[in-house]
């Protein structure tokens, strides 16, 4: 699993604190990537809502699942996905580094 998601989620330090430690400890697994957008980034393009990638076995093709105010959404064309993999790809350009990114979990648990 990779997420990318805005430094937002650090801020909530008192709110949140177990949930970061859990985070934290999710890194360790070489399967869990994290990465934090900071807020210096500006507008990115996660900030509509949420979205999961979803890869199958053979021969289920991928699909998104899209997450706003108005809903949830399952997209199975083809030019969604390759969209949204687009999307991913910029984001966690955008993202800070792993390690940056666990530092600033730790920081916050």
């Amino acid at each position: 699993m990779t997420s990318a998601t805005d430094e937002e989620i650090a801020a909530r330090i008192e709110v949140h604190r177990d949930q970061m430690r859990h985070l934290l400890k999710a890194t360790a697994s070489p399967a869990i990537t994290i990465q934090i957008i900071p807020f210096s980034s500006g507008a990115h393009l996660g900030m509509p809502g949420q979205f999961s990638i979803l890869e199958f076995a053979e021969p289920d093709p991928p699909m998104v699942y899209t997450e706003n105010a108005s809903g949830g959404l399952f997209l199975e064309a083809e030019q969604d996905v390759v969209r949204y993999r687009d999307h991913f790809h910029r984001l966690t350009a955008q993202a800070v580094s792993i390690e940056m990114s666990r530092q600033i979990i730790e920081e916050a648990a």
